[in-house]
């Protein structure tokens, strides 16, 4: 769609600017000014201006082409457009009838009409000197128009004015003898300027001639461009020339004009590109970030950097609520302030290497958040059976909303663990236990926010030796201890654990056993300390060794009387030793003495423990005694002699007799006076021989 200008004059549009060589200006109506670029409307009765070498080229609403050449100017008016465009015709009839009616009352229509198309009075200076300058063509329709009346003011001789290919000339008149000459394209030389990095356009066949055969076509081929830019050459002539980015100096193309017979032509367009100072140009950057988060970025995406080389970014101001890493070549690093939310800003400057300057700020949005706890995870390693006490707190980050407190959300599987709010902890892993485990906790703020973390746990296996543990005993002087070393030492859980005896005491004997119980006996009467060492063995050849230190404690040494059971028959006597199974007293001295008699004997009792015992004749049943041991302290024991006094079956005795008788004298004695009777029968004699 065609550009529109707000200081346009209020006049019907008629065309529009095509394309633009250099500075063209237009002149309303109105006395406005408006410097013409492609695409901007013109306007019924502009006066079109071109500036130096500039071109214009204007398409009309009635389907032809205006061209305007350099230093030269042009009035739009009638006798350039055409009268079938609606926005003119209502007004052209009026126009036309005002002129009748002037005429008619005597008026002169060249002091009443519109000025010429030169914009000026026929005939005048001014137009000599305007006409030289201004190159029209004209392509469709032409109309002849015959004023029917007497004008005046156009009697000046002009000088010849050289029409353009397609201009229609009075007078012209057709050669009906033969066929048209073959017109040859002449191809003139162009000149354009423009600065560096800003593309120049053109139309080369302004100044052109010799273009009646036919259409012609403009091209540039190939090996005829630039040697420093880049030209889009159009078939119409028409071209725009870009330089080299950066490039200042001369360059040329040359264009070709080809017509329909194929005549050709050439022309050289010499070009000047005109140096500028290259800056770098810092734009301005926004970007956002999260309350507590860092931004990496860099401002260099949207700046031009100057072709001149060294571009260096720097740092101008720092930001107000935050910090800031900038490097040289453009990139940072942008950190709010801790909980800091709202904008924020910071300038820097881009620096080529001729010391142009380019500056530009950074505008930061720092966006709210809901401040709430991480909890991270964990790595903690323990030794088997052992404890580990550490905290989950190091490497969270705590809610600035305050009130942050650690919870335990699920327990170890392999072990326990005792969680507090602040985060520390103790676990224990299960005896005996190698490998993974876990345990999940929790930091809650005061707003309820939470975040959950797992703490992963390594139990390192370790070797499982035994632990022997040195014992104390306590054992009275004279008397034997029985017990087990194995109370206070740890097996170990490969198994396979063993008890032996490393080293005997010295001052008395032990008997041990591979379960750890045993037997020590003090060397007799002795007193003091005695130890002995024992060591536990592994199923996988792990020991260790421990101690059992003793102590005998000394005793009184007293005689230890002990009662004796002693048998007898009837009638007959005992003579023995109670002392067989006492035990004297170290302390010497001792004397055995009779204390009670027995009450179904006698006895005769000895200082050694010996003594006879005679029950009562024909006596049987229990019998008893009592006897004492005294040792040189005087320590006294006593014990009982029990008797039993065995039953027997008391038979009569006979016994020879002798006896002596006279001859035929008898004998009369009593046998019993040379035997024993059976008390308990009634004994009888009988003689068997």
């Amino acid at each position: 769609m065609a550009s529109t200008n707000p200081t346009a004059p209020q006049t019907p549009a008629i065309g529009e600017v095509q394309s633009v060589s250099g500075r063209v200006v237009a002149i309303g109506a109105n006395g406005s000014e408006r410097q013409l670029v492609a695409g901007d409307l013109v306007y019924a009765d502009d006066l079109i201006k071109t500036v130096g070498r500039s071109t214009v080229v204007i398409a009309l609403n009635d389907g032809t082409r205006f061209d305007l050449g350099r230093e030269s100017e042009a009035l739009l008016d009638d006798s350039v457009y055409s009268d079938d465009i609606p926005a003119l015709r209502a007004a052209a009839v009026l126009d036309a009838a005002e002129i009748q009616r002037a005429i008619a009352a005597g008026a002169d229509p060249t002091e009443i009409a519109d000025p010429t198309a030169a914009g000026v009075e026929g005939g005048s200076a001014a137009s000599e000197a305007i006409q030289e300058g201004v190159s029209v063509t004209r392509t469709g329709r032409v109309g002849l128009v015959e004023a029917g009346y007497e004008t005046n003011g156009l009697e000046q001789d002009f000088d010849p004015v050289a029409f353009l290919a397609g201009d229609i000339l009075p007078g012209d008149e057709a050669d009906a003898a033969g066929p048209p000459a073959n017109v040859i394209p002449v191809a003139a030389p162009d000149a354009y300027t423009t600065d560096e990095d800003v593309p120049v356009s053109g139309d080369v066949s302004l100044n052109d001639s010799g273009l009646d055969d036919g259409p012609v076509v403009f091209s540039v081929e190939p090996g005829d461009g630039p040697t420093n830019g880049t030209v889009v050459m159009n078939p119409d002539g028409t071209f725009t020339y870009t330089p080299a980015p950066d490039y200042n100096g001369s360059d040329s193309f040359t264009y070709t004009i080809t017509d329909a017979n194929g005549d050709v032509a050439t022309a050289t367009v010499s070009l000047v590109v005109d140096p500028v100072n290259d800056v770098p140009i810092a734009a301005d950057d926004s970007f956002s970030v999260n309350e507590d988060a860092s931004l990496t970025s860099t401002v260099a995406g949207n700046d031009t950097l100057s072709p001149d080389g060294g571009n260096t970014f720097a740092l101008l101001t720092n930001p107000a609520n935050g910090t800031i890493s900038f490097n040289g070549d453009g990139t940072f690093t942008y950190t709010p302030a801790a909980n800091y939310n709202g904008p924020d800003s910071f300038t820097y400057s881009i620096t080529d290497a001729n010391g142009d300057v380019s500056t530009a700020t950074v505008n930061l949005t720092i966006d709210p958040t809901n401040d709430v706890p991480v909890a991270v995870n964990d790595n903690f390693n323990v030794d088997e059976d052992a404890s580990l006490t550490s905290t989950v707190a190091g490497n969270d980050t705590l809610s600035p909303d305050g009130g942050n407190t650690f919870a335990l959300v699920s327990n170890p599987s392999n072990g326990t663990v005792s969680f507090n709010g602040d985060g520390t902890f103790t676990y224990t892993p299960a005896a005996n236990y190698n490998g993974p485990d876990s345990f999940l906790y929790s930091v809650t703020d005061v707003d309820g926010d939470s975040s959950t973390a797992v703490v992963n746990l390594t139990i390192d296996p370790t070797n499982d030796v035994p632990v022997a543990v040195d014992d104390n005993f306590n054992v009275n002087e004279d008397d034997a201890l029985t017990s087990s070393v194995a109370g206070n030492d740890t097996l170990s859980p490969d198994g396979g654990n063993t008890f032996s005896l490393a080293s005997n005491p010295a001052n008395g004997s032990v008997s041990f056993s591979p379960d750890g119980t045993f037997t020590y006996t003090p060397a007799a009467n002795y007193n003091g300390p005695d130890s002995f060492t024992y060591t536990i063995t592994d199923v996988d050849g792990d020991d260790s060794t421990a101690t059992v230190n003793l102590m005998v404690g000394a005793a009184n040494d007293v005689p230890v009387a002990i009662n004796d059971n002693f048998n007898v028959d009837e009638d007959a006597s005992l003579t023995s030793s109670v002392a067989g199974n006492d035990t004297l007293s170290p302390d010497g001295g001792n004397t055995f003495s009779l204390l009670t008699n027995p009450a179904n004997g006698t006895i005769a009792f000895n200082g050694d423990g010996t003594f006879t015992y005679t029950p009562a004749a024909d006596y049987n049943g229990p019998d008893s005694f009592t006897y004492s041991i005294t040792d040189a302290n005087g320590d006294v024991s006593t014990a009982t002699v029990n008797l039993t006094v065995d039953p027997t079956n008391d038979v009569p005795v006979a016994m020879d007799d002798n006896f002596n008788v006279d001859e035929d004298a008898s004998v009369g004695k009593e046998g019993r006076a040379h035997g024993t009777l059976n008390p308990e029968e009634r004994n009888t004699f009988a003689l068997l021989t």
